[in-house]
């Protein structure tokens, strides 16, 4: 019975190593409610810097200043749900 639980539990591992994929393959977009050059504008640049390096892939920041901040919401809502926005 115990070679009949290491074959299903190598199995198991088989499995899901076969169904992981890379994340990220193409440059993330970080949404930004408030206009470039503030103080959320600069924590937001220095993240995506942060971000970029393990995950190998450009952070890229868009500033989106509208009335209340609606834009960059709507606009993360509206996006593809890829985890890239």
């Amino acid at each position: 019975m115990s070679a009949l639980r290491l074959v299903a539990l190598a199995l198991a591992f088989v499995v899901s190593a076969a169904g992981a994929q890379q994340y990220p393959t193409k440059n993330i977009t970080m949404l930004v409610p408030f206009a470039a050059g503030g103080p959320t504008d600069t924590v937001a640049r220095v993240v995506a810097q942060a971000m970029a390096k393990p995950l190998g892939q450009t952070v890229i920041v868009e500033n989106k200043p509208s009335a209340g901040g609606i834009l960059a919401p709507e606009q993360a809502k509206n996006s593809k749900p890829d985890g890239y926005t």
